[in-house]
């Protein structure tokens, strides 16, 4: 990991471990090589999101998805694609099934998994998970409680994973008596 470098930025989406690890922000895309001490710029996003989830896919692409435009009267179900290794532009993907922002993203095992956030207009929180694989997104088992704002964490190896493990972290939990932090 990059020393110092975290602390720049507003939302760190993406840190890959190889030899040209990358650390991508939110909105007016900057990226930093793990070689390099500056932030190059990427082409801005043809749509704005606020409360976006994103994800790297086989180490080359970004995926921005969801999120809302500027305002949290409206969710997106919409996600985007910059590969990083072609044309550095953005091109649209399949949307997910259910619009949302403040929402966590991983990828287990080459399956994106898009779980929680909040629904608009109604900011109900969301307990769903969607996963996309084999060029479609389908829901998945929920998750136990509604989580906004928290990381989701893919965990892929290791004998007691048995094709691995999504863990749901920290972020805000709404139930019965409201919305309570987690620790």
């Amino acid at each position: 990991m990059v020393s110092g470098a975290l602390d720049i930025m507003w939302h760190v989406v993406s840190i890959s471990s190889n030899a040209s690890s990358e650390l991508v922000s939110a909105d007016g895309w900057v990226y930093l090589r793990r070689s390099s001490r500056f932030w190059p710029s990427l082409p801005s996003r043809t749509t704005p999101r606020a409360g976006l989830a994103a994800v790297t896919l086989n180490g080359t692409t970004v995926l921005a998805l969801g999120g809302s435009p500027r305002t949290y009267s409206t969710c997106l179900a919409s996600v985007e694609a910059l590969d990083l290794a072609g044309a550095l532009h953005w091109t649209p993907y399949p949307s997910m099934t259910t619009p949302r922002y403040w929402h966590a993203a991983a990828v287990l095992l080459g399956v994106i998994y898009v779980a929680g956030g909040q629904s608009c207009p109604t900011n109900d929180g969301l307990a769903s998970v969607e996963a996309f694989d084999d060029g479609a997104w389908r829901a998945v088992a929920s998750m136990t409680t509604k989580r906004i704002s928290f990381a989701l964490v893919a965990l892929e190896e290791g004998a007691a994973m048995n094709g691995g493990l999504l863990v749901a972290a920290g972020g805000l939990v709404e139930g019965p008596h409201g919305v309570k932090r987690l620790a």
